[in-house]
């Protein structure tokens, strides 16, 4: 390696840290004061607090490093820019391509480190935090509070909230059909306990298709379902605590059953095309710096650079929410923030050219 190469690759490391320290550190302020009051009125112990904030930076950190990566690939050129060191190197023969390679070679192992990164340390710090969120501070238990459909053999049943550590579900509907998909009967309840394949419903209005008069209202009704506590909790889970392996099961489980998994079908996407995300930064921030004006100074290529960040943000989270809604394939929507910011890397690549 070069000796301005180990200059530039050693000044990236450097000011990748500090950017990811000061960037994470001020995330977390803001995440602190929005959720004290919470924290308080639960009464949650500080040391429980501390740790919930310490499980959020992992998520935190590994949202920003494409951002750290873009800025300290501007800060660095910018900083040479300053000192005339671009001039001097220019001036000795030295071409503006080999001042990229150390860039683009941060941004490969930068993109590395956050694909491990997301698989192995991120869904297991996200789960913890979840929990102590959702079950000790507001009370919900755990993180499977969504609503969610099963069908079993006839059976299409609707939980709205389920509690992983009582094994109880809430606002259950339970519609059987015939053979011919004709609605035969249905079960609403208040709650339910759920003990292996039996599921006890309190309050419960069993009503019968056809027969007006055929509803019964019941205080505890014990129900033989196909469908355990722990496959409850499997279709409650949030995409951000599993892996990428966890998630492709996940979503051969929901549609293997029948249902669409269009929402963890981008989430699967985004997990790949994301961590790309930093190599495409980092060329596209040594690029831009490269290719300013003399007189443009550190600052400039800063605001350049979160300019891009943001820029990178909205376009990756509306094309996130069209793929959600199903109105664009999990595919598409997933790598076109990639694609147009990795075009405009190119442009400005062939520019400097």
């Amino acid at each position: 390696m070069k000796i301005i190469s180990k200059y530039i690759a050693r000044a990236l490391f450097k000011n990748l840290l500090t950017i990811l320290f000061a960037v994470v550190v001020i995330y977390v302020a803001v995440d602190f004061f929005e959720k004290i009051d919470d924290f308080m009125a639960a009464k949650i112990p500080l040391l429980t607090v501390g740790y919930f904030f310490l499980l959020r930076i992992p998520y935190v950190a590994a949202q920003v490093l494409p951002v750290g990566v873009l800025l300290s690939a501007m800060v660095v050129i910018g900083l040479m820019a300053r000192h005339n060191e671009i001039i001097a190197y220019a001036s000795g023969g030295g071409s503006s391509f080999s001042l990229l390679k150390p860039i683009a070679v941060m941004g490969v192992i930068a993109s590395l480190f956050l694909f491990a990164f997301n698989e192995i340390i991120v869904p297991a710090a996200a789960a913890e935090a979840n929990q102590i969120w959702y079950q000790d501070v507001r009370k919900e238990g755990d993180v499977g509070t969504r609503t969610t459909w099963f069908h079993r053999n006839g059976l299409i049943g609707r939980v709205d909230k389920y509690i992983p550590e009582t094994h109880t579900a809430r606002d259950i509907t339970l519609n059987y059909y015939d053979p011919s998909f004709k609605l035969i009967k249905r079960i609403d309840a208040d709650d339910a306990t759920i003990s292996g394949t039996v599921w006890t419903l309190r309050n419960a209005m069993e009503s019968v298709s056809g027969r007006a008069s055929d509803i019964r209202q019941h205080k505890e009704l014990k129900v033989e379902m196909d469908f355990t506590a722990d496959q409850l909790h499997d279709r409650v889970k949030r995409s951000d605590e599993m892996s990428l392996v966890q998630l492709k099961e996940h979503i051969h489980k929901i549609e293997s059953e029948g249902y669409k998994a269009v929402r963890f079908r981008v989430d699967l996407a985004s997990k790949i095309s994301f961590p790309l995300v930093c190599l495409i930064m980092s060329v596209l921030g040594g690029a831009m710096a490269l290719r300013g004006k003399r007189g443009e100074g550190l600052a400039v290529n800063i605001v350049m650079g979160m300019g891009l960040a943001f820029a990178y943000w909205v376009v990756h989270s509306l094309c996130l929410s069209l793929g959600y809604a199903g109105m664009y394939s999990p595919i598409f929507s997933a790598w076109t923030a990639n694609a147009v910011f990795a075009v405009l890397a190119a442009v400005f690549i062939y520019e400097l050219a």
